[in-house]
């Protein structure tokens, strides 16, 4: 009977304090509920930002580093690159925490030569998943350079040609100063220069590199120094002049002759040739 009555003692004392506490036990019971219908309602996808390399870029070799990092309001589960895991949580959806709510993620391309496309997929504590494709190019060739024009006159070396790139030519350079041109898959130039020998090379937009020396080239119309002493010549057959200095030569009259004259010649009395049979004719 003791027993009993301390019993319902009991139960009446914690009745009582449930009745006095029940507003502050509500309180502290709200952010739990709460937080269990958010997650029941998770409708945030992780999202995927890339930092490196830029979008659309083209890089020169296989080989580059992408890097970036995902997020999501209840945590990053796992990471994957083509398959490939690159990070997996080790804790589960109720153990979220603000550290796993962003998380770094990189990795190393393995491309030859073309373009490849690599497949980024995030997986969050609640399952929801979210993929972006990364496309990687890669240019491995070289530009090309044809030279149209390659003269040198007056000491005025002319060159005049085009640049071609299978994607785009970044710049042309003389001497390694670059020209003003406006980039493309081809670029006309000309250039001139004092210099017999050039070197013309054009670079595209990954640094691909090609160079072509032009020269030494012969003048074909070589510069006169009107102050140059020439040597005197004699031509054959002639007298060189000896004229002092400070004397006037006189002058000679030239008289040239006329084409001869056609004088008409008079008609021999007709009759029989004569014949001389080498002795004179008897009279």
């Amino acid at each position: 009977m003791q027993n009993q009555m301390q019993n319902q003692m009991q139960n009446q004392s914690l009745k009582s304090n449930f009745k006095k506490n029940w507003k502050s036990t509500l309180i502290l019971l709200l952010p739990l509920f709460l937080a269990s219908c958010i997650r029941e309602n998770d409708s945030f996808k992780p999202k995927i930002i890339i930092t490196q390399p830029e979008a659309d870029s083209i890089s020169g070799s296989g080989v580059q580093l992408v890097k970036g990092y995902a997020l999501d309001n209840q945590g990053i589960d796992r990471i994957e690159v083509n398959g490939i895991p690159l990070f997996v949580s080790p804790k589960s959806a109720s153990q979220g925490t603000a550290s796993t709510r962003i998380q770094n993620f990189a990795f190393k391309t393995e491309v030859k030569s073309g373009q490849a496309a690599y497949v980024i997929k995030v997986t969050d504590v609640d399952g929801l998943i979210t993929s972006r494709s990364l496309p990687i190019q890669v240019d491995t060739e070289a530009p090309r350079l044809e030279i149209n024009q390659s003269e040198r006159r007056a000491g005025v070396t002319r060159i005049a040609g085009k640049a071609l790139d299978n994607l785009k030519v970044r710049k042309v350079l003389l001497d390694g100063t670059p020209l003003d041109v406006r980039p493309g898959s081809t670029v006309d130039f000309y250039v001139e220069s004092n210099n017999s020998r050039v070197v013309i090379s054009a670079q595209d937009t990954v640094g691909n590199r090609v160079e072509r020396v032009i020269g030494p080239l012969v003048d074909l119309a070589p510069i006169i120094d009107p102050n140059a002493v020439l040597p005197a010549t004699t031509l054959e057959g002639t007298r060189p002049s000896t004229t002092r200095p400070g004397y006037r030569r006189r002058r000679t009259r030239v008289t040239t002759l006329q084409s001869p004259r056609s004088i008409p010649g008079t008609l021999a009395p007709a009759g029989p040739s004569p014949s001389f049979n080498g002795a004179p004719p008897t009279p």
